[in-house]
């Protein structure tokens, strides 16, 4: 995980939607406060990518991405944000219903 650019280690499991974070002995914990936190990212700039993830669970990439929770807020950086076209067609299940992200 990335924190104000630097690259720290999960410590323990990953449980639901949480994890913990070794900050290590030196870390000044109240200067990380307000800063984002990355779980994955591109690697340009040395942090974690999907690849990174897959590699350490044993699995491919394409799961660690499709298995974060809704509940956690997704934050595209820099992507256009997708045309507004009206409102999606019609579902070919008309007996299910849409599924909304909680509050």
């Amino acid at each position: 995980m990335r924190i104000a650019g630097t690259t720290y280690r999960a410590a323990g499991r990953v449980a639901m939607d949480h994890t913990v974070v070794y900050l290590g002995p030196d870390t000044d914990v109240a200067a990380l406060g307000g800063h984002e936190a990355v779980l994955s990212g591109t690697g340009d700039d040395g942090g974690p990518t999907a690849d990174d993830w897959a590699r350490a669970a044993g699995t491919v990439n394409y799961e660690i991405v499709t298995r974060v929770s809704l509940r956690v807020p997704r934050v595209h950086v820099d992507s256009a944000p997708p045309p507004s076209s009206g409102p999606p067609p019609a579902s070919p299940w008309p007996h299910a219903r849409p599924r909304t992200p909680p509050t």
